[in-house]
């Protein structure tokens, strides 16, 4: 475990765009492994770095995609906006995953015990860290340190991005923009680590070199989110650059599988994950955890929302 001690939209603009014949070419290629993932009949397969699964980056946002997300592949893309103000969320499809790391694996913390996990529904994450103008667009103040609107928002602590996701839920039900039972939050352990590996096995989601700003090529700067190459699923940044808050309480694993698991029930401390542009690639790995109290603040500190649909 990672312990860390420094102190420191919105509606869904969802693109109205026509499905195409190129998008139902893409979408039948696709069918077998869509209905498998939306089943949970199967591990999702392995898939190269830095290639989107799932047909076009943009799919058509009509009601269709809310009410039946069978439709959508790995890494599927619907814009969200309010205004000016918009985010891209990346369909994460349903199925199951080993998270943690194997004993072998260089540099792995004693916390991080292997075991399986399944998802019976799938969720929307956001493609990339909630950046400053996002945040912005929804909170009175911006707390960061170094304004920059296309840069993570920082010095967050937990309660408030909490806060924030529940005034995403609130504004675009609001406005009829997101349907009934559809909400913003922060994700569990276990959809953060199984988005980050979008089906790779790994310590990384491929090339950290290309997927991340670590120490040994950030320069200690915070950078603009979305420069580095996306994963298998088309998110941004979960290896290094901020951290980001997850939503469980910090705990041991379970040793026995799990099904749509939410963390423990209490605790003293929240977890978040993925690493930050100040440290290196032992804390930038896949599985690597941390946590903090949640009053705590930091400037590598960030966190990224997921939509999550009705259970």
């Amino acid at each position: 475990m990672v312990v860390e001690g420094f102190a420191g939209l919105v509606s869904i603009r969802i693109t109205m765009l026509r499905l195409d014949w190129i998008f139902l070419l893409a979408s039948a290629w696709f069918f077998v492994s869509r209905i498998d993932a939306a089943e949970g009949g199967g591990p999702v397969p392995p898939v190269p770095a830095g290639a989107l699964v799932g047909g076009p980056a943009v799919v058509a946002s009509t009601s269709a995609v809310w009410k039946d997300t069978r439709t959508l592949a790995a890494g599927s893309s619907v814009t969200v906006t309010l205004a000016t103000n918009h985010w891209t969320v990346r369909w994460v499809p349903p199925g199951r995953f080993i998270m943690g790391s194997p004993v072998d694996e260089a540099n792995r913390d004693k916390d991080e015990e292997q075991h399986e996990v399944e998802f019976s529904r799938g969720f929307f994450m956001a493609e990339t860290e909630c950046t400053q103008a996002q945040w912005e667009a929804v909170m009175p103040k911006n707390p960061s340190h170094g304004k920059s609107p296309d840069q993570a928002v920082n010095q967050v602590n937990w309660k408030e991005a909490q806060d924030y996701c529940r005034a995403l839920t609130e504004r675009h039900r609001a406005q009829g923009i997101i349907p009934t039972g559809w909400e913003w939050d922060l994700p569990t352990e276990a959809q953060w680590e199984y988005a980050c590996r979008a089906g790779t096995t790994g310590a990384f989601a491929g090339d950290l070199s290309s997927l991340a700003w670590i120490e040994s090529n950030s320069e200690g700067k915070a950078h603009a989110v979305k420069t580095r190459q996306p994963n298998a699923w088309g998110l941004h940044d979960l290896h290094g650059n901020a951290w980001e808050w997850c939503r469980d309480w910090y705990g041991d694993y379970s040793t026995n599988a799990l099904k749509d698991p939410s963390g423990p029930s209490a605790g003293s401390f929240r977890c978040y994950r993925g690493g930050s542009r100040i440290y290196g690639a032992r804390r930038a790995r896949s599985a690597i955890r941390g946590a903090m109290t949640p009053e705590m603040r930091g400037d590598y500190l960030g966190f990224r929302p997921v939509l999550l649909p009705p259970r």
